[in-house]
């Protein structure tokens, strides 16, 4: 699943986007990662929330603590990076926790839909009841 590194990048693209003809649309902007359960995409939704990743990133212990605080809950559901035990909704939910309710970072998670390994569409995956042990995934069509 989604790295920290691949958080700041997604930010990172924002920052480096010139075009002086148009206003800055952050929603165009998406992060891309490809594992045997799935194909899933990080969307900016709020730009503004994201860009707080700036402070955190400048400050050295809010960095580390970021970091760490990713890496130990993916650890908890691998042994070892090379061999994952945990299912497709442990990862999404461990990802979604961390950018919408640790860190409020304004960013999507989306999944595609596949068809016999072709993808057929999208649904945008929503962490409820995030805070407590009962949390399960929403999914929402992309076209809605």
């Amino acid at each position: 699943m989604f790295s920290h590194k691949d958080i700041k990048d997604l930010l990172g693209f924002t920052e480096i986007y010139s075009n002086p003809s148009s206003l800055l649309n952050s929603s165009l902007f998406v992060r891309l990662i490809v594992t045997y359960q799935g194909t899933y995409a990080i969307k900016i939704k709020d730009l503004t929330k994201l860009q707080h990743l700036n402070s955190i990133w400048s400050d050295k212990k809010k960095k580390k603590r970021f970091m760490t605080l990713l890496d130990l809950e993916y650890r908890r559901k691998t042994g070892d990076f090379s061999n994952p035990n945990g299912t497709a909704e442990d990862y999404q939910k461990i990802i979604l926790k961390h950018i919408n309710i640790k860190y409020d970072l304004g960013i999507s998670l989306f999944k595609t839909i596949e068809n016999n390994g072709e993808p057929v569409g999208c649904e945008e995956l929503i962490l409820v009841n995030g805070d407590t042990a009962n949390s399960s995934i929403d999914k929402k069509p992309c076209d809605e």
